[in-house]
């Protein structure tokens, strides 16, 4: 099962019941595509930020370096870029 159906049959937080500030504000890291229908209908407004694939990518590529085997190589960014865009990374594709 993919992250996108995983997250389809979790359940929506009761945001009435959870905050009583308003406005609320309601961060996740789900797609957009992967909203309630109830969300994107509401009227709500809607903020949604997307990094720079090239910025993501360096900033994966030092990441994973910090937990990398040292008894092996470092990965050439040709080679890390390479498995960027063929989708082999630790937290799936990013296209």
């Amino acid at each position: 099962m993919g992250l996108r159906e995983l997250v389809q049959i979790l359940p929506c937080p009761d945001l009435e019941t959870i905050c009583v500030y308003k406005p609320r504000l309601f961060a996740t890291h789900v797609p957009y595509d992967s909203l309630p229908a109830s969300m994107k209908v509401s009227h709500c407004k809607i903020v949604y930020i997307c990094r720079n694939p090239m910025g993501m990518f360096i900033s994966l590529w030092h990441f994973t370096d910090k937990f990398r085997d040292k008894n092996k190589e470092l990965l050439s960014h040709y080679e890390a870029f390479d498995k960027f865009c063929h989708g082999i990374l630790p937290f799936g594709p990013f296209f």
